[in-house]
């Protein structure tokens, strides 16, 4: 189920943040035309696989604030709007995910701002909605909201396994491996 929003001043805009769990943050940034919902499948994986994950509706989408003004929807003002919400969480740094232009920010982020993000743990993935089979049946696509499809788990061996394992056994039943644990499916 999707969580009701808390609403926290970002650098003087009113944002819904949506948030699932408790440990390291996870911090997801939608695209366009999207809202924080788009991720309403991550978040309880990341959470049943022992992360704090968080979804942001971001600057004139959603329950967040709209700014007149095309000037309002700068880089610098995105990424502060960001900022904002780790400092009203009382988080100094977390690992972030970006889907569409979310991406486009947090790579503007990364070079602006690489002190909020954690070097440990931020890397590429790409959350991609499965259209085609990929050599599975049509029912196994439908069951399955998404698939992480690239992954660099050296820096944190079995952190894409981890929210895989949960995402996979929130779907069978099956009880879900904890963070650090490691499963890729073929």
């Amino acid at each position: 189920m999707f969580p009701d929003p808390q609403f926290i001043d970002s650098s003087g805009l009113r944002m819904a943040v949506y948030e699932q769990g408790e440990g390291p943050a996870v911090i997801m940034v939608h695209g366009f035309p999207e809202l924080a919902y788009s991720w309403r499948h991550q978040l309880p994986a990341f959470a049943k696989a022992g992360f704090r994950a968080i979804a942001p509706d971001m600057r004139g989408y959603g329950r967040t604030g709209a700014p007149a003004g095309v000037d309002a929807y700068q880089m610098k003002n995105l990424i502060g709007d960001l900022q904002g919400l780790m400092d009203a969480l009382d988080l100094e740094r977390a690992t972030f995910i970006g889907h569409d232009w979310g991406a486009l920010v947090l790579w503007h982020m990364a070079m602006l701002a690489p002190d909020r993000i954690d070097p440990r743990e931020t890397r590429r993935r790409l959350l991609h909605r499965q259209f085609s089979g990929f050599g599975r049946s049509r029912s196994r696509v439908r069951r399955r909201p998404y698939s992480l499809l690239q992954y660099d788990d050296a820096q944190e061996p079995g952190l894409a396994g981890a929210v895989r394992s949960a995402a996979t056994a929130e779907e069978s039943n099956e009880p879900a491996e904890g963070h650090g644990a490691h499963r890729v499916e073929r």
